[in-house]
């Protein structure tokens, strides 16, 4: 890429970085979404079926 003068190579890396940040921060929100996603719970076929789902069967 041929830059004519300073201010043209301004520009385009000012461009560049603001690019790059908003991809990272998209990137940042998908990756907390896939961190912080919903957990499902763990079968346990040793329980009795009995009590409340929180396991302590009162």
């Amino acid at each position: 890429m041929e830059f004519n003068s300073m201010h043209e190579f301004f520009m385009h890396t000012k461009t560049m970085t603001y690019l790059l940040m908003g991809g990272i921060l998209v990137g940042a929100v998908l990756w907390w979404q896939f961190l912080m996603g919903e957990k499902k719970p763990i079968d346990n076929p040793h329980r009795t079926g009995e009590g409340h789902d929180n396991g302590h069967g009162h």
